[in-house]
């Protein structure tokens, strides 16, 4: 439910902005408005405000208090950026029958169940795959095989 509370508006900010918009761009701002961004985004710059936090110890609850207020005001407005530029991209790369088909999708309830389950998902993603030094597990092989950059 809190992963809900937290997308909602996110959710809201990402429908269509004007009745008129053609057809695809509407489609694409729906769809938008369901991405792993439009999920994920709120979650992690929340996370980033309170690590904010935490690397300030001497600020007052007030000003904590303060500093979300403004962390989720500037969240907002990157969010809407952010949406609406995944949505100019969709509505260029993909046809009307493309746009059609993911948005049905999304209304769906399989839909909304992915969306409500993927932040933990990334987190069991992320969980397997710390410390992995992809950079280095790259040089090592090439240096096994060619004898260069084995620094």
């Amino acid at each position: 439910m809190k992963l809900l509370t937290l997308a909602l508006p996110v959710l809201v900010l990402a429908a269509p902005l004007a009745a008129n918009d053609d057809p695809k761009l509407a489609l694409a701002r729906e769809i938008a408005g369901h991405s792993l961004l439009a999920t994920l985004g709120p979650l992690q710059t929340a996370a980033e405000v309170e690590q904010i936090i935490a690397d300030a110890p001497d600020l007052t609850a007030q000003e904590q208090d303060d500093l979300r207020t403004i962390g989720r005001e500037k969240a907002e407005e990157i969010g809407k950026r952010a949406i609406e530029a995944e949505a100019q991209a969709m509505a260029a790369m993909l046809t009307l029958e493309d746009l059609d088909a993911i948005a049905s999708f999304e209304r769906s309830p399989a839909a909304a169940h992915r969306r409500e389950i993927m932040p933990m998902i990334v987190g069991s993603i992320m969980q397997e795959l710390a410390g992995l030094d992809y950079k280095g597990e790259v040089r090592a092989a090439f240096c096994e095989q060619s004898g260069k950059l084995c620094e």
